[in-house]
């Protein structure tokens, strides 16, 4: 019955009630004192987010509406899942995943899995992440994919559009964002053909899967966003 959004540049927690009438405005605001909140899950009554500025996930309390907590990890971290005994975090300024126990707030493992580390899933016990990177004037995206099972697998895929990195588990496959729609990854994390989509790629900022239902966010950073 609540919607929580974390606003990157202005660096708030905001949360709303939901109410049969719609949001009940003007909802709370709750400064993350300047750490540029990323990503987030909620669990048990807290919020984990991710902070590029701080470098941290930092522990939210629902009840309190107090930041509890604040776990050290990599650079820029972006993606964060959770199998409710772990959380997973994409430190994008590297090249690491994190998982962290949540009972200690401590990470627990490091995992080594190629520049970029973004968007994170997990299917079949494995974690499948999505890779994005820049060069040192970001004017040119490079792309792969990794899991992290009983070893490490790693696969690049060159350059290409900027963002689109996103990655989700659907029926027995996963899936990444990939020429304007999504495409199946085999075992090595190759991309096959597109089959669910059929967007300007340059436009697809992020695709999850909600119910039954794929949602697309496109944009082209002025006038389109939809």
């Amino acid at each position: 019955n609540k919607l929580i959004v974390l606003v990157n540049n202005s660096h708030l927690i905001k949360i709303y009630d939901i109410t049969e009438n719609g949001l009940s405005m003007p909802g709370i605001e709750v400064s993350t004192e300047g750490s540029s909140p990323r990503e987030m899950v909620v669990l048990d009554g807290y919020i984990y987010f991710t902070n590029w500025n701080t470098s941290d996930v930092k522990v939210f309390n629902l009840y309190t509406y107090n930041i509890d907590a604040s776990i050290p990890v990599g650079p820029n971290p972006e993606g964060i899942i959770t199998d409710g005994s772990s959380l997973w975090v994409a430190n994008s300024g590297c090249s690491t995943v994190h998982e962290i126990n949540i009972s200690s707030n401590s990470v627990i493992n490091e995992y080594v899995v190629g520049q970029g580390p973004q968007s994170l899933v997990k299917h079949n016990e494995a974690i499948y992440v999505s890779r994005t990177f820049y060069n040192d004037d970001w004017t040119i995206a490079y792309h792969g994919a990794s899991k992290i099972d009983e070893t490490v697998t790693i696969n690049e895929y060159g350059a290409g559009s900027a963002c689109g990195g996103s990655v989700l588990s659907h029926n027995s496959d996963v899936m990444r964002s990939f020429d304007g729609g999504l495409a199946r990854m085999d075992s090595e994390l190759n991309l096959e053909d597109v089959t669910i989509g059929n967007f300007n790629q340059d436009y697809v900022y992020h695709v999850e899967k909600i119910g039954e239902n794929f949602w697309f966010a496109l944009t082209d950073y002025q006038d389109m966003n939809e």
